[in-house]
């Protein structure tokens, strides 16, 4: 497929805690910061937030993350990064904080080939059938159910993003000395659930006995983090 004009939309949502705290959307930008700054055009004011923690570059079709903090690493989707280009669907990582990068394609399209069936003349996608492929994603995460079953006790996982490590604000807690306060992120997708390791530490993720730094979760599996073990399970507790 080509591209025809330049209407994609960046939508970049600061997740706290597992859940959406804050969204910002971009159509038009040749580079955007993330951080404490007061000029940063995503801003989070905590102090343990540098100034400028990393920076997002539009290359007309792509986009590139360039983390630029000397005192905080950042991560996507659990992998240490000093460079990298974002796919859609992506976990920037820093301390405590996650961003959910998300990348609509809103412009029109052209087929290769001729022209579809149905739909827009000469086999164009319009920013409607966007809307509409949006609208059936949501409806499709709605499905998508799944749960944490700790012996004692059962979780349902019905955000999006499910935190587990030793801050206050995570919503599986990790005690102990040397635990992580962001140990491993949980993402909810229109697929099923994936983990992801967060931990400054390898392996401290491990799926069936397996370390697993960014991994699919299939039913009854058995998750470990750091000294935290617990199975995963598809569909809804009894």
């Amino acid at each position: 497929m080509e591209p025809v004009g330049d209407g994609s939309v960046v939508r970049l949502t600061l997740i706290l805690s597992g859940r959406p705290y804050e969204e910002h959307e971009f159509k038009v930008f040749r580079r955007l910061r993330i951080g404490r700054g007061e000029d940063c055009e995503v801003r989070i004011d905590n102090p343990a937030v540098s100034r400028v923690q990393c920076e997002l570059l539009n290359l007309g079709g792509s986009y590139q993350l360039r983390a630029l903090s000397k005192n905080q690493v950042t991560y996507v989707n659990g992998s240490r990064v000093g460079s990298c280009t974002l796919a859609d669907g992506d976990a920037i990582s820093f301390g405590k904080f996650t961003v959910a990068f998300a990348c609509n394609q809103a412009f029109r399209t052209i087929v290769r080939g001729g022209a579809g069936g149905g739909g827009a003349p000469n086999g164009e996608r319009t920013v409607g059938d966007a809307a509409a492929a949006d609208k059936a994603r949501l409806e499709s995460l709605t499905k998508v159910r799944g749960y944490l079953d700790l012996g004692d006790r059962k979780v349902v996982l019905e955000q999006c993003f499910f935190t587990i490590g030793k801050d206050a604000d995570c919503d599986l807690s990790l005690s102990g000395w040397g635990a992580p306060r962001m140990g491993a992120l949980v993402l909810r997708d229109v697929s099923g659930f994936r983990i992801i390791d967060l931990s400054p530490k390898d392996d401290a993720v491990t799926v069936n006995g397996k370390p697993a730094s960014d991994r699919r979760l299939s039913h009854q599996d058995l998750v470990r983090v750091r000294e935290r073990e617990f199975v995963f399970c598809a569909g809804s507790p009894e």
